[in-house]
């Protein structure tokens, strides 16, 4: 009997941390940008600095931006990578960044080649972002540990 009540409690111990696992990655609102940019011909001195505003700017006055991190090659081509918590933090870094100080030299310094929008975008952030891309892209399988 003592070996029942123990499997039984294994058992329901399992399937709860099954579903938890399950509902946990239906949860997750995290909106991902990834872009994939070159450095316009003459503006590669500009770069680091530009990077280093962007940066600072978006850390001291973005709490719901997760990740936001630059990456860059040899040959003056350049990956962004940005994390968001939830739709409301990734539209106001948009709306942020488009009625910003730093969006003029961003796209005077920047050829974006591609952009991606990663998670259940809202259709105000859609609208929002048709300036830059139309690319948003669900999750269609994975997991996350």
């Amino acid at each position: 009997m003592r070996k029942f009540i123990i499997l039984s409690f294994l058992c329901l111990f399992m399937s709860n941390s099954i579903e938890a696992a399950h509902h946990e990655s239906a949860k997750d609102e995290k909106i991902i940008f990834i872009l994939d940019m070159e450095v316009i011909k003459g503006k590669e001195n500009n770069v680091d600095s530009l990077i280093s505003k962007l940066v600072k700017n978006v850390k001291s006055t973005e709490p719901g931006t997760i990740v936001y991190q630059y990456f860059k090659s040899q040959d003056n081509k350049i990956s962004l990578y940005e994390v968001y918590n939830n739709n409301e933090d990734a539209l106001y870094h948009v709306i942020s960044f488009l009625n910003g100080k730093l969006r003029s030299e961003f796209e005077s310094t920047f050829l974006v080649n591609s952009f991606q929008v990663l998670g259940n975008s809202s259709e105000k952030l859609k609208e929002a972002m048709t300036v830059y891309t139309e690319d948003h892209r669900i999750i269609s399988n994975g997991f996350k540990r």
